[in-house]
């Protein structure tokens, strides 16, 4: 399902990331219409997520698919509050052990995140490839380097030559890849 918008609802994203179950969503669904919260609010009173990871779902993630050049998985991750600095650390000494092993099998060994979570991730990146349409090479190398800053409800994007802020909203990010 999606909203007016034509982006997934909030729900529908986190059951497909394999935060929640379909249970749990119906569960949150039906409290929703007896009180006067935010699904996030309260799938966070249910402890079924952090408030932090449903706020990551429900505002950054859209736009984040959307911006580039991308981040490592454990970025992004992080943001979601689905693993927090240590575990980061654990699993990039452990890839420094196997360098064969990737960053979300090891995640996924040590019950941090499922299957479905680290798919949906990488799937969902990886089809919204940002395609940059600059006039130049010049001009592509320097969004390339650019740096970005999202501190809601702001965006700012720093280059060696300009500084742009702008309100934050889907078609900024989209307008500015």
């Amino acid at each position: 399902m999606k909203n007016r918008e034509g982006r997934k609802l909030l729900g529908v994203k986190l059951v497909e990331a394999g935060v929640i179950s379909e249970e749990q969503l119906k569960v949150a669904l039906q409290d929703q219409k007896y009180y006067n919260l935010k699904l996030g609010k309260i799938l966070a009173n249910h402890n079924w997520v952090k408030q932090r990871t449903a706020d990551f779902f429900a505002q950054e993630w859209e736009i984040i698919q959307n911006i580039c050049p991308r981040q490592p998985l454990g970025y992004y991750l992080k943001r979601a509050a689905l693993l927090n600095d240590e575990q980061i650390d654990y699993i990039l000494n452990e890839q420094e052990k196997n360098i064969r092993q990737k960053f979300g099998e090891i995640a996924v060994q040590e019950k941090w995140l499922k299957d479905q979570t680290i798919a949906f991730f990488l799937e969902s990146l990886n089809e919204h490839v940002c395609s940059i349409d600059c006039e130049n090479k010049k001009s592509e190398i320097t969004l390339r380097k650019a740096i970005l800053y999202i501190n809601e409800p702001y965006i700012a994007l720093v280059t060696p030559e300009t500084i742009i802020r702008k309100r934050l909203t889907h078609t900024t990010l989209i307008s500015m890849c």
